[in-house]
């Protein structure tokens, strides 16, 4: 309950501060009554994200269930916004509260790209982890040189063109009205598990793909705040390579999201928690099940883009015959 209401605390004051709202031009804006776009202006998003997430190896063999879990849970992240592409950058900073600042191995950082037009969502995201603790029944011990490598993406298309997805996950658009939508996505990963060099016979590498279903609902509470949320439910398969052993299994994968976010011309804000949970079934000697809590607590602010930039991007959307809304 702690750790929830500092997160409330700090929503509210970043609400607070930014509620003196600056004027914004009619050109940088456009609205359709449904979705309101900043068309020409770039958005620049500071957020603190709280991570609670572990994964289950499980060997057959001896069968023995190791639970591995990060010592880095919390990290800070910078995003741009600008047009119909997001990019951003997360880091794990030892002074944040979460974090243990005596385990100078361990580190966390992440790399974003997502890429909205019309309907299409296109994500890409690279995401290293290093230093875990590793428990299982037999014995607990410290794995300071353990680390994950993943890189993910997804390719979506939200049914609905009423509905924003941006307005969800970045607020690069807002939600004038109240609005829903199908989402299915086809989802993708591979992850590199550097175990050797902890104790384990060998390193293991993980590759899933599925299809995945959802839908998401934003319900506008008023001209500046509103409150969204989703699940998904999928399938697909995996692959995992254990010492030269290629193993084959069916995937289920399942997440829910919720987000409360306010917004004004100028600033904008938010709380996005997520859940999402990665279970593998078959009959083998390994076995892994990822699950993935977070919380992420945003503020960012609008400005016009520079002329050069503008000039740049008209350019590249005539080469390309690209129509934005």
């Amino acid at each position: 309950m702690g750790r929830i209401s500092i997160y409330i605390s700090l929503f509210f004051l970043s609400f607070n501060c930014f509620s003196q709202e600056q004027t914004v031009k009619k050109d940088t804006v456009s609205d359709d009554g449904y979705i309101k776009r900043f068309n020409s202006l770039i958005g620049l998003r500071f957020s603190f994200i709280d991570v609670s997430n572990s994964f289950d190896y499980y060997q057959g063999e001896n069968k023995t269930t190791y639970d591995i879990i990060p010592n880095k849970k919390q990290r800070l992240a910078l995003g741009f916004q600008y047009r119909f592409i997001e990019f951003g950058f997360g880091f794990s900073p030892s002074f944040l509260p979460g974090n243990n600042g005596d385990d100078t191995d361990s580190d966390i950082y992440n790399l974003n790209f997502r890429g909205i037009y019309k309907g299409l969502i296109q994500t890409l995201s690279f995401y290293h982890q290093r230093g875990f603790e590793v428990k299982s029944s037999a014995e607990n011990f410290d794995a300071p040189l353990l680390e994950t490598n993943k890189i993910q993406g997804s390719t979506a298309f939200s049914l609905n063109d009423k509905f924003s997805y941006r307005a969800t996950v970045g607020q690069r658009e807002w939600q004038a009205k109240s609005a829903g939508s199908l989402i299915p996505k086809i989802a993708y990963d591979y992850t590199n598990f550097v175990m050797e060099s902890s104790g384990f016979d060998q390193n293991l590498q993980s590759a899933n793909i599925g299809l995945v279903p959802g839908y998401q609902y934003s319900y506008v509470i008023n001209d500046h705040m509103f409150i969204s949320a989703g699940a998904s439910v999928g399938v697909g398969l995996n692959y995992n390579n254990f010492g030269g052993t290629g193993i084959f299994t069916t995937l289920f994968s399942m997440s829910a999201n919720g987000v409360f976010g306010f917004n004004l011309n100028r600033y904008f804000g938010g709380i996005h928690a997520d859940f999402s949970k990665l279970k593998y079934h078959g009959h083998n000697h390994i076995q892994l099940d990822d699950n993935i809590a977070y919380i992420d607590i945003y503020i960012g602010y609008r400005f016009k883009a520079p002329k050069i930039l503008t000039k740049t991007a008209d350019k590249i959307n005539d080469t390309f015959k690209i129509e934005e809304d």
